[in-house]
């Protein structure tokens, strides 16, 4: 990760700022807590969906077991859930203060990507195809 200066960049960056190690295999998207500064959600090919602490460069929170790639991960309009859906059906909704707080559920069957939004900060609705 690099921090950009205010004035922008204005020379060949060779060093980053920080690294967050943790997925094994590709990160698939990223996003950043909407209240809570240097917070980031991450899911990767490896899947796991990860809690950052950017400043630290530290995992704060790992979510393992999805039996698919997700396709979709949004935080909620108050960020105390994280909102993921995969391909083949599933959504989850993590809890990220707490280690182990999942809610799991059916969405899409169909092998196109599925995607989701925050109704409010309980709800959240899927889109995609079934077979």
């Amino acid at each position: 990760m690099w921090v950009i200066p205010e004035g922008g960049i204005t020379s060949h960056v060779k060093e980053c700022d920080a690294e967050l190690r943790g997925h094994t295999k590709k990160v698939m998207a990223a996003s950043w807590h909407r209240n809570v500064e240097n917070t980031l959600a991450t899911h990767g090919a490896d899947g796991t969906v990860r809690i950052w602490d950017v400043e630290n460069a530290a995992n704060t929170m790992t979510y393992d077991g999805l039996p698919q790639i997700a396709t979709a991960m949004k935080w909620s309009p108050k960020g105390d859930r994280l909102g993921v859906v995969i391909k083949g059906g599933n959504m989850y909704s993590y809890d990220p203060r707490a280690q182990g707080s999942v809610q799991t559920g059916n969405a899409h069957t169909g092998p196109k990507a599925i995607k989701l939004a925050w109704l409010d900060d309980n709800f959240f609705m899927t889109s995609g195809f079934n077979k």
